[in-house]
Parts: C-alpha cells; sequence; structure tokens
C-alpha cells in the first residue's frame, strides 16, 4: 500500500483480481457524510487518478468510511 504525498492524501494499492491487477484508489479527504458534495469529491479522485494513471479503467466506485 501507498500513500500519496499531496493533500489530500490518498492510499494506493494493487489488488489481484481474475483477469490481472486492480488499482484500488481512495482517499481524497473524503468523510462519510461531512462532505457537502460527495459526487464531486468521487469526480475529484476520478481526475486525479486519471491524471496519474491515464491508462486506468474505472470499474467499481463506493464510497465508505473505516
Amino acid at each position: 500500500m501507498y500513500l500519496s504525498a499531496d493533500e489530500p492524501s490518498r492510499p494506493l494499492r494493487d489488488v489481484p483480481d481474475s483477469v490481472g491487477l486492480l488499482l484500488l484508489v481512495g482517499g481524497n479527504g473524503h468523510v462519510t457524510g461531512r462532505a457537502a458534495s460527495p459526487s464531486a469529491r468521487l469526480a475529484d479522485l476520478d481526475r486525479w487518478t486519471q491524471d496519474l494513471f491515464p491508462e486506468a479503467r474505472l470499474v467499481h466506485e463506493w464510497s465508505a468510511q473505516d
């Protein structure tokens, strides 16, 4: 598992899948139930991921809190 150095921080890890590896990207300062626009937080996380990993393809998306 890796943690980005920028703010908000974003944890990254690879996850084995039946066809190879998936990239799991989380964080983005999203605290469940406290964001004015949870969808804007997810869109920002999607943009950040595409900027750094242009080959990445979104296959799942959810919001939760550990």
